[in-house]
């Protein structure tokens, strides 16, 4: 559906108590704004990001997070939220985007990103002494190590709870087994970051968001 059309729809049902199109609507994106991880994963793995998979024309994401929110679709802000949030300050912000996001919404987005950035930049140095890197791999390539897995500034595949991939570089300087060691550890993290991902926004536990899901 285009963007545009279920907006309108959608604050319209909410307006005229319209519960039967209203649970329609929110049925058709929530599988794309999941409640578990795994199927955030494959979303991502998909289509890149939840407006690309829900929406024929992937709108901005500050206009989606501020339309959820107005329309009280529970299940679907986390990950609204979030991806919003990681675009960083300037997407928030920017008096160019069509839509300006509200004080209530825009504070948790920008505490949130704050926090995002040192999660992972303190999740990334942390690495270095908590995952079991053989004494080859860590005497040979400490700063190159470092380098290769810190997350460049606005790089989006680097968002906490995207699986960056493992990069060329990180490839070549650390042997097999130590790769898998990495990538287990990327992985705990990124589902650690999951599980905390609705109270870093100031909303109801994943438990909680999960009764409203709308089931087939």
């Amino acid at each position: 559906m285009q963007y545009p059309r279920f907006a309108a729809l959608l604050r319209l049902s909410r307006k005229y108590e319209l519960e039967g199109i209203h649970k329609v609507l929110v049925h058709r994106v929530q599988k794309h704004y999941p409640v578990e991880m795994p199927e955030y994963e494959r979303v991502m793995k998909n289509h890149g990001t939840a407006a690309a998979a829900a929406f024929a024309l992937s709108p901005h994401p500050n206009e989606v997070l501020k339309l959820f929110w107005e329309c009280d679709v529970k299940q679907c802000l986390p990950v609204a939220f979030y991806e919003a949030a990681v675009r960083g300050v300037n997407s928030l912000t920017s008096p160019k985007q069509k839509v300006s996001l509200p004080p209530q919404i825009l504070t948790p987005a920008l505490k949130a990103l704050a926090a995002f950035n040192s999660k992972h930049v303190d999740h990334v140095r942390a690495t270095l002494d908590t995952v079991r890197i053989c004494g080859d791999c860590r005497r040979a390539n400490l700063i190159s190590f470092e380098r290769s897995l810190l997350p460049s500034k606005n790089d989006l595949s680097l968002s906490p709870l995207r699986d960056p991939g493992l990069k060329p570089d990180l490839a070549r300087i650390l042997c097999e087994g130590c790769t898998g060691e990495i990538v287990g550890d990327d992985r705990a993290f990124r589902y650690a970051v999951w599980d905390e991902l609705p109270g870093v926004f100031g909303l109801q536990t994943w438990r909680e968001l999960s009764k409203f899901v709308i089931l087939k």
